[in-house]
């Protein structure tokens, strides 16, 4: 496990911590911060990666039907 910026995240992959500069504190703020945008818009995404920070642009596309 590593904690970043007080969260505390299983390692093994990526994980977002700000959206368009915004803090997100976990899946769920993630979550609510994608479903207020529509496919199409872009936005960033701050990410770490094993330890190294770096911010990424994205294009939205469909949400795959559940």
């Amino acid at each position: 496990n590593r904690t970043i910026q007080g969260e505390v995240y299983a390692t093994g992959g990526d994980v977002i911590t700000e959206v368009n500069g915004r803090r997100v504190a976990g899946a769920d703020a993630l979550r609510r911060e994608i479903d207020s945008r529509e496919p199409g818009d872009r936005i960033r995404l701050t990410v770490v990666r094993g330890g190294d920070e770096r911010t990424v642009e994205v294009r939205l596309g469909e949400r795959p039907s559940e």
